[in-house]
This record gives structure tokens, sequence and C-alpha cells, in this order.
């Protein structure tokens, strides 16, 4: 992307100029992936879900029972004060084709400055409209990373959104809160 003045590119179009680039074609879904896509395509084709949320109660168990829980987050600071954070995902199912969710959006999944760093995880279009990546590091310049984390769950909750974060702020201290039901994180220190 440095190579253009744009910051964001989905679909065809990115699909076009990451060929340009000399970067070879390849199909990122696996096997297991297909197979839950083509399930949940059956449910809803037998009209066993509706809008009242049913449907999510479903990829909920699914969830649970397959282990599908798959973005994964990481923020380190090294002994120089630098900062680095990446946030994976597979994305939420059953989205729109070109749908870009907060992982890849600076500010929002995932977000660093000079006060701290952070990975985000839940439901990304509230996560990129209440901006809560840099909400995060910005309370990082007067709390302590616990807090920061602590106070943008309590922050998302009250607006109905529901994530999980982990972060490390400039002092190295290292924190993880969440707005929904739960959250797995790890955490190491040290060299």
């Amino acid at each position: 992307m440095e190579k253009t003045d744009h910051h964001l590119l989905v679909g065809h179009g990115a699909t076009r100029f990451a060929r340009l680039m000399g970067h070879p074609d390849h199909d990122p879904r696996t096997p297991e992936r297909v197979t839950v896509w083509n399930q949940l395509k059956q449910e809803l084709r037998c009209g066993k879900t509706g809008p009242d949320f049913r449907f999510w109660k479903r990829i909920s168990k699914w969830q649970k029972a397959y282990g599908l829980f798959d973005t994964v987050g990481a923020c380190a600071i090294d002994s120089r004060g630098r900062f680095a954070v990446a946030t994976s995902t597979g994305g939420i199912w059953m989205k729109l084709p070109g749908r870009v969710g907060d992982s890849p959006i600076p500010g929002a999944g995932t977000c660093a400055n000079r006060y701290g760093a952070i990975s985000m995880t839940g439901h990304g279009e509230g996560v990129m409209r209440l901006c809560l990546g840099r909400h995060a590091v910005d309370l990082m310049k007067r709390l302590p990373c616990q807090a920061a984390l602590d106070a943008t769950a309590k922050y998302a909750l009250k607006h109905g959104v529901e994530c999980g974060i982990i972060g490390v702020d400039a002092k190295g201290r290292l924190g993880g809160a969440h707005s929904a039901k739960w959250m797995q994180l790890g955490m190491a220190a040290g060299r």
C-alpha cells in the first residue's frame, strides 16, 4: 500500500492490486470453515432460525462446540519502549462480501500510540463506531493499562457493544478486559 495514496482496498480492486504487486492467487478457506459455512446455509434454508437472535444463539453453540473463536491479538513493548500490536480475525459469520471489520482499522480493533497498544475482538461495527482502540490507548496517558481497559469495556457495554480487549502501556503494565460474557486471554512478561 505504500506505493499508493490509499489506506484500504477491499474486494475485486484489492485482488487486482495484489496481483499487480506480484502476490499469487490463493484460497484462504479451510475445509473446516467451508463445512461450517455450508451447515449455516442449510440451517438458514430450513427456516430453523429467525431474526429474533435464535440465529446468533445457534452460532454461539457451534462456536463453543467447534472452538471457532478465532480472533488472535498480541501486544508487546520492547526494552526501548517501542510497541508492536497485531490482530488476526476470521470475521463474523454470514457477513456481506467486501465487509471490513475492526481488526485492520487503526484506532478500532488495533491501535498503538506513545501511551500504549491494544488488540480487540468483538462486534466490529460497534468497535469501529466508538473507535474503542483509540479510546483505550488515549486513556493510558493518565491511567494504568488495566484501568484504561476496564474503562473502555465499561464504555462499550454502556453503548451495547460486546468486545474483549488486551493491552500494554508505556510502563510495561499488561491488562485485559471485556464487555462480553467471557474472554480468554493470556499474558507473559519478561524476556
